[in-house]
């Protein structure tokens, strides 16, 4: 995709516009007068709202916010992007985790089809492997079942599937349990296997590079305890990578290697063979209606308008935050137990993919990006950092996540956890601080289920890369980490 954008968004007359009208509400708000904030009315899609009437965002900062993005052509690159075109420009890759949970709806007809092929080849294999190992087909070594799932694997290769693990544990079958190692602190791997059964464990490791310090010496480690009982590693053992070969050279098989494509980042990439741990553990139908909950959203990402658009929605919420009203930090709060991983997740898909200084083209930037983001379970929160995001003294964007079907079941409990949702929501965006403020949004789940789970975690995936091409940087590669790993290489060569 060809572009006339300038060098950097701050060149523009509305980018000058949006930070005159912060100015003004930052001013405001301190002074205590909320007036013209507010004003938006919830938008609603597959099953989410967004209601951004606490919001330091007036009528005007939105339609300046619109024309922004249709500056920056959020809909082409959208559009670039679900095709298959290079939109990760520094590593010369496409960036197609959509097409991953595609069924054949419009977002990714433009999509090329030897992707899609392989696509489809790797979600057979894991269908297959799923309802071989509820229906007890797929069995150990010995022909005891499987009781126990084990995944190796860090940061992309690990949150994706935590996350969904955790949130919709309840629908796993009774005898079968999910552990993830990615700790270089070996006292992770020892607690664990004082609970595992080599006869019983089925092992997963997942690298795209297959090259990560830490799964592989974690592989190895877990390894050798597993060659100590003389079982057949090609009953037990499996690989999630796109370099097959450095994965057989292991020892795991190439009929046991499921493929992870070039042209998806790790934070991304759970709706693939990244995510087969949550497919064993919760069974395909789980799993496909996850998939085809980030489908729906992916459909309507593709087709909304930008005022409607729900990833586009936070995305202009976001960069409003962060870089005109000065919010530095993001505190993501939710009232909902099934949630407790999803703030780890998050975190990881907005600070590795948007936590950039310099633009898609290397220039500096002159103004700031993404923001820290942080929270967890916001009931616990109340006992711990509310006080400071009540009282801070400097200016902070909060989102309250609540679902309707929290606490089901328990109708005294859920009607307390409501109550205490919906007070927080309205004493966090209270003036607390002459100096700070929060600009506070809530979001809102018709349910938690496999569906909700897909359309959520989707929806802030495509938020994050519109939040990126807003600020003109490459939400796709991760020059830091990379930069990390190549240190921590070379400081292990001068030790050894």
């Amino acid at each position: 995709m060809t572009s006339t954008l300038p060098l950097l968004p701050s060149e523009s007359a509305i980018w000058r516009g949006l930070a005159a009208i912060a100015r003004d509400s930052a001013t405001r708000i301190r002074l205590g007068d909320g007036a013209g904030h507010g004003a938006q009315a919830p938008l609603s899609a597959c099953g989410i709202e967004i209601d951004d009437r606490r919001r330091a965002l007036t009528s005007d900062a939105l339609e300046l916010l619109l024309a922004l993005a249709d500056e920056r052509q959020l809909g082409a690159r959208r559009d670039a992007m679900l095709a298959g075109e290079v939109v990760n420009r520094s590593e010369g890759r496409a960036a197609l985790g959509a097409l991953l949970r595609d069924f054949g709806g419009v977002a990714c007809r433009r999509a090329p089809e030897a992707a899609r092929q392989s696509v489809l080849r790797t979600r057979a294999r894991m269908h297959a492997m799923s309802e071989q190992l509820h229906a007890g087909a797929l069995r150990g070594s010995t022909g005891a079942r499987f009781t126990d799932i084990v995944n190796v694997g860090i940061g992309g290769s690990e949150f994706g599937a935590r996350l969904l693990c955790d949130a919709l544990q309840d629908l796993a079958p009774a005898g079968l349990r999910v552990h993830f190692v990615s700790n270089l602190d070996a006292l992770q791997i020892t607690r664990l296997l004082a609970r595992l059964d080599a006869e019983s464990t089925l092992f997963v490791v997942s690298s795209k590079s297959f090259g990560t310090v830490e799964t592989l010496l974690n592989a190895r480690t877990l390894r050798r305890w597993f060659d100590g009982f003389g079982l057949r590693a090609e009953d037990h053992w499996f690989a999630v990578t796109g370099k097959a070969a450095a994965a057989e050279a292991t020892g795991i098989p190439a009929a046991n290697v499921l493929d992870v494509p070039d042209w998806v980042g790790g934070r991304f990439s759970a709706w693939g063979a990244v995510g087969l741990p949550a497919a064993l553990l919760l069974g395909w139908p789980a799993y496909e209606q996850w998939l085809r909950g980030g489908a729906a959203a992916d459909e309507h990402f593709a087709t909304a308008p930008a005022r409607e658009n729900l990833p586009m929605r936070l995305a202009l919420d976001n960069v409003w935050h962060s870089t005109f009203l000065g919010c530095q930090t993001h505190c993501i709060a939710a009232y909902d137990d099934r949630l407790a991983e999803f703030i780890t997740w998050a975190q990881q898909l907005e600070m590795e993919s948007n936590g950039k200084s310099v633009s898609e083209d290397g220039v500096p930037l002159d103004y700031d990006t993404a923001p820290v983001v942080w929270g967890g379970l916001g009931n616990n929160g109340q006992h711990t950092y509310f006080q400071l995001l009540r009282e801070g003294t400097m200016p902070k964007a909060v989102t309250l996540i609540g679902c309707r079907t929290a606490s089901r079941g328990y109708a005294d409990h859920a009607d307390e956890l409501n109550a205490h949702l919906g007070a927080q929501a309205d004493a966090l965006s209270r003036p607390g601080s002459t100096r700070g403020f929060n600009s506070l949004g809530m979001l809102t789940l018709d349910d938690l289920d496999p569906f909700h789970l897909g359309a959520l975690m989707a929806t802030f995936e495509h938020a994050t890369a519109c939040a990126g091409w807003l600020w003109g940087i490459n939400s796709f590669d991760q020059p830091g980490v990379e930069l990390g790993k190549k240190l921590a290489a070379q400081f292990q060569r001068e030790a050894g």
